[in-house]
Protein backbone atom coordinates (compact mmCIF):
# COMPACT_ATOMS: atom_id res chain seq x y z
CA UNK A 1 0.00 0.00 0.00
CA UNK A 2 1.47 3.33 -1.07
CA UNK A 3 1.50 6.11 1.52
CA UNK A 4 3.05 9.56 1.72
CA UNK A 5 6.48 9.70 3.32
CA UNK A 6 7.37 12.75 5.48
CA UNK A 7 10.55 14.59 4.54
CA UNK A 8 12.06 13.65 7.90
CA UNK A 9 11.89 9.97 6.90
CA UNK A 10 14.09 10.39 3.81
CA UNK A 11 16.35 13.28 4.83
CA UNK A 12 19.05 10.84 5.96
CA UNK A 13 19.10 9.12 2.55
CA UNK A 14 19.25 12.50 0.82
CA UNK A 15 22.20 13.51 2.99
CA UNK A 16 23.93 10.19 2.33
CA UNK A 17 24.01 10.45 -1.47
CA UNK A 18 24.85 14.18 -1.55
CA UNK A 19 27.70 13.64 0.93
CA UNK A 20 29.04 10.70 -1.07
CA UNK A 21 28.95 12.81 -4.20
CA UNK A 22 30.59 15.87 -2.64
CA UNK A 23 33.33 13.98 -0.79
CA UNK A 24 34.09 11.00 -3.05
CA UNK A 25 32.82 11.56 -6.60
CA UNK A 26 32.61 15.26 -7.51
CA UNK A 27 36.35 15.93 -7.60
CA UNK A 28 36.99 12.86 -9.75
CA UNK A 29 34.49 14.02 -12.38
CA UNK A 30 35.82 17.58 -12.45
CA UNK A 31 39.42 16.45 -12.82
CA UNK A 32 38.67 13.79 -15.44
CA UNK A 33 36.50 15.96 -17.72
CA UNK A 34 37.55 19.48 -16.73
CA UNK A 35 34.02 20.61 -15.85
CA UNK A 36 32.10 21.91 -12.85
CA UNK A 37 29.53 19.51 -11.42
CA UNK A 38 26.79 19.61 -8.81
CA UNK A 39 24.05 17.30 -7.56
CA UNK A 40 20.44 18.34 -6.95
CA UNK A 41 17.40 16.60 -5.51
CA UNK A 42 14.65 16.74 -8.13
CA UNK A 43 11.29 15.24 -9.05
CA UNK A 44 8.89 14.15 -6.33
CA UNK A 45 11.53 14.41 -3.60
CA UNK A 46 12.08 18.10 -4.29
CA UNK A 47 8.33 18.74 -3.95
CA UNK A 48 7.79 16.52 -0.88
CA UNK A 49 5.77 14.02 -2.91
CA UNK A 50 7.67 10.88 -1.92
CA UNK A 51 5.54 7.75 -1.61
CA UNK A 52 6.60 4.55 0.12
CA UNK A 53 5.41 0.98 -0.20
CA UNK A 54 5.83 -0.66 3.22
CA UNK A 55 8.79 1.63 3.84
CA UNK A 56 10.40 1.21 0.40
CA UNK A 57 10.91 4.43 -1.61
CA UNK A 58 13.10 6.08 -4.24
CA UNK A 59 14.64 9.52 -4.73
CA UNK A 60 15.55 11.29 -7.98
CA UNK A 61 18.67 13.39 -8.43
CA UNK A 62 20.31 15.25 -11.30
CA UNK A 63 24.07 15.53 -11.67
CA UNK A 64 24.67 18.78 -13.55
CA UNK A 65 27.82 19.29 -15.60
CA UNK A 66 28.78 22.77 -16.76
CA UNK A 67 31.69 24.57 -18.33
CA UNK A 68 32.97 28.11 -18.18
CA UNK A 69 35.54 30.23 -19.97
CA UNK A 70 38.12 28.95 -17.53
CA UNK A 71 36.98 25.32 -17.68
CA UNK A 72 36.36 23.78 -21.08
CA UNK A 73 35.65 20.03 -21.39
CA UNK A 74 38.54 17.95 -22.64
CA UNK A 75 38.47 15.56 -25.59
CA UNK A 76 37.05 12.76 -23.45
CA UNK A 77 33.77 14.65 -23.06
CA UNK A 78 31.63 11.95 -24.67
CA UNK A 79 28.32 10.68 -23.23
CA UNK A 80 29.38 7.04 -22.93
CA UNK A 81 32.68 7.85 -21.22
CA UNK A 82 31.01 10.32 -18.85
CA UNK A 83 28.17 8.06 -17.75
CA UNK A 84 30.31 4.97 -17.29
CA UNK A 85 32.95 6.99 -15.44
CA UNK A 86 30.34 8.33 -12.98
CA UNK A 87 28.78 4.85 -12.70
CA UNK A 88 32.14 3.32 -11.76
CA UNK A 89 33.03 6.21 -9.46
CA UNK A 90 29.93 5.54 -7.36
CA UNK A 91 30.51 1.79 -7.50
CA UNK A 92 34.11 2.05 -6.33
CA UNK A 93 33.42 4.46 -3.46
CA UNK A 94 30.95 2.11 -1.73
CA UNK A 95 32.40 0.81 1.53
CA UNK A 96 30.04 -2.19 1.51
CA UNK A 97 29.27 -2.90 -2.18
CA UNK A 98 27.56 -6.19 -1.31
CA UNK A 99 24.67 -4.15 0.13
CA UNK A 100 24.12 -2.25 -3.12
CA UNK A 101 23.07 -2.99 -6.69
CA UNK A 102 23.97 -0.48 -9.41
CA UNK A 103 22.24 -0.44 -12.80
CA UNK A 104 22.92 1.51 -15.99
CA UNK A 105 19.35 2.49 -16.90
CA UNK A 106 18.16 4.25 -20.07
CA UNK A 107 18.66 7.78 -18.75
CA UNK A 108 19.72 7.20 -15.15
CA UNK A 109 22.24 5.48 -12.94
CA UNK A 110 20.13 3.50 -10.48
CA UNK A 111 21.50 2.63 -7.04
CA UNK A 112 19.46 0.14 -5.02
CA UNK A 113 20.08 -0.42 -1.29
CA UNK A 114 19.67 -4.14 -0.69
CA UNK A 115 18.10 -5.62 2.42
CA UNK A 116 17.25 -9.33 2.44
CA UNK A 117 14.95 -8.81 5.44
CA UNK A 118 12.55 -6.72 3.34
CA UNK A 119 10.03 -8.17 0.90
CA UNK A 120 11.48 -7.62 -2.58
CA UNK A 121 14.96 -7.19 -1.13
CA UNK A 122 15.24 -3.42 -1.78
CA UNK A 123 15.15 -0.88 1.05
CA UNK A 124 15.35 2.30 -1.05
CA UNK A 125 16.93 3.50 -4.29
CA UNK A 126 18.40 6.52 -6.06
CA UNK A 127 18.01 7.48 -9.73
CA UNK A 128 20.84 9.76 -10.89
CA UNK A 129 20.41 11.52 -14.25
CA UNK A 130 23.43 13.26 -15.81
CA UNK A 131 22.60 16.67 -17.34
CA UNK A 132 24.81 19.03 -19.33
CA UNK A 133 23.87 22.66 -19.96
CA UNK A 134 25.52 24.10 -23.06
CA UNK A 135 27.14 27.47 -22.20
CA UNK A 136 26.40 29.10 -25.57
CA UNK A 137 22.89 27.88 -26.33
CA UNK A 138 21.77 27.24 -22.72
CA UNK A 139 20.24 24.00 -23.97
CA UNK A 140 20.03 21.21 -21.44
CA UNK A 141 20.93 17.69 -22.54
CA UNK A 142 20.77 14.36 -20.75
CA UNK A 143 22.74 11.21 -21.47
CA UNK A 144 20.48 8.57 -23.00
CA UNK A 145 21.37 4.94 -23.61
CA UNK A 146 19.95 3.34 -26.76
CA UNK A 147 20.24 -0.19 -28.06
CA UNK A 148 21.12 -1.25 -31.59
CA UNK A 149 20.93 -5.03 -31.78
CA UNK A 150 23.13 -6.30 -28.97
CA UNK A 151 25.14 -3.07 -28.72
CA UNK A 152 24.44 -0.10 -26.47
CA UNK A 153 25.00 3.44 -27.69
CA UNK A 154 25.10 6.60 -25.60
CA UNK A 155 23.91 9.94 -26.95
CA UNK A 156 23.22 13.48 -25.79
CA UNK A 157 19.46 13.86 -25.80
CA UNK A 158 18.23 17.47 -25.90
CA UNK A 159 15.52 18.26 -23.40
CA UNK A 160 12.40 19.62 -25.06
CA UNK A 161 11.15 23.14 -24.46
CA UNK A 162 8.38 21.53 -22.46
CA UNK A 163 10.93 20.07 -20.09
CA UNK A 164 12.75 23.40 -19.80
CA UNK A 165 9.44 25.11 -18.94
CA UNK A 166 8.52 22.45 -16.42
CA UNK A 167 9.11 24.55 -13.30
CA UNK A 168 6.83 27.24 -14.71
CA UNK A 169 4.03 24.68 -14.85
CA UNK A 170 4.67 23.58 -11.27
CA UNK A 171 4.58 27.19 -10.08
CA UNK A 172 1.29 27.80 -11.91
CA UNK A 173 -0.29 24.70 -10.37
CA UNK A 174 0.63 25.91 -6.88
CA UNK A 175 -0.64 29.43 -7.58
CA UNK A 176 -4.03 28.06 -8.64
CA UNK A 177 -4.25 25.86 -5.53
CA UNK A 178 -4.30 22.66 -7.56
CA UNK A 179 -1.56 20.92 -5.58
CA UNK A 180 -4.02 18.39 -4.15
CA UNK A 181 -5.02 17.47 -7.72
CA UNK A 182 -1.35 16.86 -8.51
CA UNK A 183 -0.87 14.73 -5.38
CA UNK A 184 -3.92 12.59 -6.17
CA UNK A 185 -2.99 12.04 -9.82
CA UNK A 186 0.63 11.25 -8.98
CA UNK A 187 -0.35 8.76 -6.29
CA UNK A 188 -2.80 7.01 -8.63
CA UNK A 189 -0.13 6.75 -11.31
CA UNK A 190 2.31 5.26 -8.79
CA UNK A 191 -0.28 2.71 -7.69
CA UNK A 192 -1.05 1.71 -11.29
CA UNK A 193 2.67 1.47 -12.09
CA UNK A 194 3.21 -0.76 -9.06
CA UNK A 195 0.32 -3.06 -9.98
CA UNK A 196 1.52 -3.42 -13.59
CA UNK A 197 5.12 -4.19 -12.61
CA UNK A 198 4.31 -7.91 -12.33
CA UNK A 199 3.17 -8.03 -15.98
CA UNK A 200 5.81 -9.50 -18.26
CA UNK A 201 5.30 -7.04 -21.13
CA UNK A 202 5.12 -3.96 -18.90
CA UNK A 203 8.14 -1.66 -18.58
CA UNK A 204 7.98 0.04 -15.15
CA UNK A 205 8.28 3.81 -15.15
CA UNK A 206 10.60 5.80 -12.91
CA UNK A 207 9.12 8.12 -10.28
CA UNK A 208 10.39 11.20 -12.10
CA UNK A 209 8.61 10.07 -15.28
CA UNK A 210 5.33 9.67 -13.40
CA UNK A 211 5.83 13.04 -11.74
CA UNK A 212 6.34 14.75 -15.10
CA UNK A 213 3.23 13.03 -16.49
CA UNK A 214 1.22 14.16 -13.47
CA UNK A 215 2.31 17.79 -13.73
CA UNK A 216 1.49 17.87 -17.45
CA UNK A 217 -1.92 16.29 -16.84
CA UNK A 218 -2.87 18.85 -14.18
CA UNK A 219 -1.49 21.72 -16.26
CA UNK A 220 -3.60 20.63 -19.24
CA UNK A 221 -6.71 21.19 -17.10
CA UNK A 222 -5.71 24.81 -16.70
CA UNK A 223 -5.57 25.48 -20.42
Amino acid sequence: MLEWLPKSKYSQQKKQITTWFSERVKKQIEQEFNVNCFIYLTGSGKRKLVLHNDGVFDLDFQIWLSQSKKRKPNQNFEPEKIKLFIFNAFKEMLEKPEFWKLEDSTTAITMKKLNEKISGGIEYSYDLVVVFKHPKTSESQVIKRTKNGSKFNYIWNKLSNEANDFEIKVKKIKELHMWKDLRDIYKNKKITNLKNTSKTEYVPKKSYQLYIESVNEVFDKIQ
